[in-house]
């Protein structure tokens, strides 16, 4: 490993550090950013799952709700609407533009 895949390597190693420990006090959103930003170092669904003690399911689902725009996240922190039906809205706008 050079330098900088080790220094990759500890930054990963500490967010996964932070995830396992404040994932039970940490809110919706909270965890959402936090699944978004070590999905997009790359690291596995099942790494974070296992990390954070749930299920793959779980953690896809708080990566759907960590891509949607701020206006979403803004309507769900006022309980204008529902983690759930935002991240279906979220599956069906993600279905809908691979197709």
């Amino acid at each position: 490993m050079n330098d900088d895949e080790d220094e990759r390597h500890c930054y990963i190693l500490q967010c996964l550090r932070e995830l396992l420990y404040r994932w039970p006090v940490w809110g919706t959103l909270d965890r959402a950013e936090a699944v978004v930003q070590l999905r997009n170092e790359g690291l596995s669904l099942r790494k974070l799952a296992k990390t954070a003690g749930c299920c793959e399911g779980t953690i896809r689902n708080y990566e759907f709700l960590g891509r949607v725009p701020w206006q979403a996240k803004r309507a769900l922190s006022e309980g204008r609407i529902t983690m759930r039906k935002l991240v279906q809205a979220a599956r069906d706008a993600h279905q809908e533009a691979e197709q």
